[in-house]
């Protein structure tokens, strides 16, 4: 009997080897790897579980120096993490521009690699050269492993290392506004530079604009280019109109069309701003002894009309030889149905740089946050009720407030009627913020942008 039963027990057994029990859960494995003696898997087709965790959770960064995820890994990371990491990163101005950025334009993603989990930064002072200081809608798109990671948020992007305007709003009444175009001639910008003393008030101007352009090209501006060396003063006033009269050989510095509009451009905004005693409004160019009507390509058949629509004033960096100082750049501004309107729409452009160039770098002010509880117009004094957002940022950064401070002194005293502007908070006048004295601010200040 005993024989019996160890029979059936052996033939028992020897079934269970073919019978795969009921409760055993079956794997089904991407492909085959191995493992090295230091625990990394070798092929890339094991399946990575990862988890990824952000450094920071909010959906609004003001100035970030990079964006950081923690990256964990379910296995030993494989050797060749850096050809599995890939991303896209797109970048939204408040204009709607788009820049697509990818895993080339950034330096040393992959940092405090460990077995199983590494950070991976991008550091945005790699793409500043593609992007400008301002307010921007942020997308990421990640395959890290073959796992799948999307994130949005808004980012502000200020510039750090700013040298302020030494004195930007004193007054200078030796001084003599001198507009030049940037290198790219797309923009014409007041400088205040010394007066130069000759014979006729308006020739002073002109010699003024020629002096001394080594300092003008030092300063990343094209210099004037009317030849004041062969240039004998033929100038006249009469309500509001200017006549400068010109021999052909005083313009052999300008080669082509755009040379000439930016010289007669800048020439015509200095003339219009350049003394409280003429208001000149139109600007007449004419031809000595030719009867040419084009100077290389620009026509000068037309007198040229001042643009005195109110001016929104924003810092612009302009080269290289000084990537910390800023000029005041004026835009012309649209005015709107009424003054309220038009400070709020003031506002809301300083929250954005409208245009941009590699060379030239325009910088946004204000975060995408609520500027403003209330605005009121008491007499010719301008009052802005801060809201609770802006308060706080004007408190966290000098920099910034002094250029805000100076950006609305510049831009609010172009629109006829204001005269200063006060800043409230809480029911408070606000005096001082940030290290930064307000009060009454007053505007229209009669000089700015030196360059000597």
């Amino acid at each position: 009997m005993r024989t019996l039963i160890n029979i059936i027990i052996l033939i028992l057994l020897s079934l269970s080897l073919y019978v795969i029990p009921l409760n055993t859960q079956v794997f089904d494995f991407e492909g085959e790897s191995s493992t090295k003696e230091d625990g990394s898997e070798t092929a890339d087709t094991v399946k990575y579980e990862c988890i990824f965790t952000k450094n920071n959770d909010d959906k609004f960064l003001l100035n970030p120096k990079s964006y950081e995820l923690k990256v964990d890994s379910s296995l030993t990371l494989p050797e060749n993490l850096e050809e599995r990491v890939q991303f896209d990163i797109q970048f939204e101005d408040s204009k709607g521009k788009i820049i697509k950025l990818d895993k080339k334009d950034f330096e040393d993603i992959i940092v405090d690699k460990n077995p199983k989990n590494f950070t991976l930064k991008l550091k945005f002072s790699d793409v500043m050269d593609k992007l400008n200081y301002s307010n921007y809608k942020v997308t990421l798109s990640l395959d890290c492993l073959d796992n799948e990671f999307e994130d949005e948020f808004e980012a502000f992007l200020q510039k750090e290392d700013i040298t302020l305007q030494n004195n930007a709003l004193d007054l200078y009444a030796y001084l003599e506004p001198c507009f030049y175009s940037d290198k790219s001639l797309k923009y014409s910008i007041p400088v205040y530079r010394e007066k130069v003393n000759v014979s006729n008030v308006f020739s002073n101007l002109m010699f003024a604009l020629a002096s001394k352009p080594e300092e003008v090209e030092k300063a990343g501006l094209e210099p004037f280019r009317i030849d004041m060396d062969t240039y004998i003063p033929r100038v006249w006033y009469q309500n509001g109109g200017l006549t400068c009269k010109f021999y052909e050989e005083n313009f052999i510095n300008i080669k082509n069309e755009a040379q000439a509009e930016s010289t007669f451009r800048n020439l015509l905004n200095s003339f219009a701003i350049f003394s409280s005693k003429y208001i000149i409004n139109e600007l007449d160019i004419q031809l000595l002894n030719s009867e040419k009507n084009e100077i290389a390509g620009f026509k000068i058949d037309k007198v040229l009309k001042v643009n005195r629509s109110p001016k929104l004033y924003l810092p612009i960096f302009l080269n290289d030889n000084d990537k910390k100082k800023y000029f005041w750049l004026p835009f012309d501004f649209e005015e709107g149905e009424n003054l309220k309107s038009d400070i709020v729409h003031m506002l809301e452009i300083f929250k954005t740089a409208p245009e941009y160039t590699k060379e030239n770098k325009l910088i946004a002010l204000i975060p995408n946050i609520k500027v403003y509880k209330d605005i009121n117009l008491v007499e010719d004094k301008l009052i802005i009720e801060l809201s609770e957002e802006m308060y706080e940022y004007l408190n966290g950064n000098a920099v910034y407030t002094t250029m805000i401070k100076e950006a609305f002194s510049l831009s609010f005293s172009s629109i006829d009627g204001i005269k200063s502007y006060e800043l409230w908070y809480e029911n408070k006048l606000v005096e001082e913020i940030g290290g930064v004295k307000f009060g009454e601010s007053i505007l229209a200040p009669n000089s700015f942008n030196r360059i000597n």
